[in-house]
């Protein structure tokens, strides 16, 4: 089963291709990654960042592709972070809407989420909703 989700684990060993659109957000996030994998809880982190955007550049694709002239398009993303390297999901996903073509892109942060127990438990990561026209 874990095979059919998106790439945002590491307990299995997958292809971990990367988003074709530009993000600078998020190379700049991968680099930041591979310049601590020592310190990652696994090695491959950075590849499967770059690989989980990758799958949802797949799913803007097919709602670029099957949104009507007046839809819209809303999603609701939370950040993560790694090694206290802040994963900007939101920020990173307007970059690829653009440079795939949808013409109206905002996002606005709705809540604040608790980081993981090991990384201090305090709520310092947003949930947002990314909101996308043609």
């Amino acid at each position: 089963m874990r095979n059919q989700t998106l790439r945002s684990h590491v307990q299995i060993r997958r292809n971990y291709e990367g988003p074709k659109g530009k993000s600078e957000k998020l190379s700049s996030i991968v680099d930041a990654l591979g310049s601590r994998r020592e310190t990652l809880w696994d090695s491959t982190i950075p590849e499967m960042i770059g690989a989980y955007f990758r799958d949802l550049e797949l799913v803007l694709e097919q709602s670029h592709r099957l949104l009507a002239s007046t839809g819209r398009v809303m999603m609701v993303v939370g950040d993560s972070r790694y090694a206290n390297v802040r994963i900007e999901v939101a920020a990173i996903l307007a970059e690829l809407a653009k440079s795939m073509g949808f013409s109206h892109v905002t996002t606005r942060e709705v809540r604040q989420m608790r980081a993981s127990a090991q990384q201090g438990g305090s709520f310092q990561l947003a949930e947002s909703i990314v909101e996308l026209t043609l």
